[in-house]
């Protein structure tokens, strides 16, 4: 990708606030277990919540492959990623769900102000300060805090259908007012319809309801 950087110290987030977890939100009622191939490579994580277990798979690409491709599934609001990094410029940016942080890092890498978060992070992830080890369904950070979340091959696509809502409210949450959530096509018609009816009964605004298409929700 022509143009790129470093990470730079250009990424602040003083505005963003963190929260300590409650306890009922505590990563520890959530387990996280690695998956791997013959190998010894990690493909995913297989997560258990009470009596569900969600398998979240990972792209067995290059960063820049990932980032691409992650941002091409947006291509319905963005004509390119340099179109997608206008956009966002002076955006706090969170992307829910980053598995292995290539999109974060590539974000950052076009001056963007962008987070990652995961309830799995690698070693490496770890000591980083763009990333941050929590949970979609308690998002460890205050009211507002974020312009634009993320989700793309991620939370909506592989959680089921009953636990949309919750994702839902907890997205906007977080999210400024006129803020906005990115969903990359989820192919399920049943969870865009659930997402449009959410979006209709809440203050938020729903462009297309397409299981074929990026969605776009707007915190009215």
């Amino acid at each position: 990708m022509p143009g790129r950087r470093a990470l730079v110290s250009i990424l602040n987030f003083e505005n963003t606030s963190f929260v300590k977890l409650n306890q009922s939100q505590k990563k520890s009622e959530v387990k996280v277990v690695t998956l791997t191939d013959n190998t010894g490579k990690v493909t995913g994580i297989r997560v258990n919540r009470g009596d569900q277990t969600v398998d979240y798979h990972r792209m067995n690409r290059n960063a820049a492959e990932i980032f691409n491709h992650k941002i091409g599934d947006l291509h319905d609001f963005f004509s390119s990623v340099d179109a997608f990094a206008l956009v966002m410029k002076n955006k706090r940016i969170l992307d829910v769900g980053c598995g292995g942080g290539a999109c974060v890092k590539d974000l950052a890498e076009l001056d963007l102000n962008v987070r990652g978060l995961d309830l799995h992070l690698t070693a490496d992830m770890k000591k980083k300060s763009h990333y941050i080890e929590g949970d979609a369904f308690h998002l460890p950070f205050r009211k507002g805090s974020f312009d634009t979340l993320l989700s793309v091959w991620s939370v909506f696509k592989y959680e089921p259908l009953a636990a949309i809502p919750q994702l839902l409210a907890e997205s906007m949450r977080v999210l400024a007012p006129k803020g906005t959530l990115l969903i990359s096509p989820i192919f399920d018609l049943e969870k865009t319809q659930v997402i449009r009816r959410w979006c209709e009964q809440n203050q938020a605004h729903l462009f297309q309801a397409m299981p074929s298409k990026a969605l776009q929700i707007i915190k009215r």
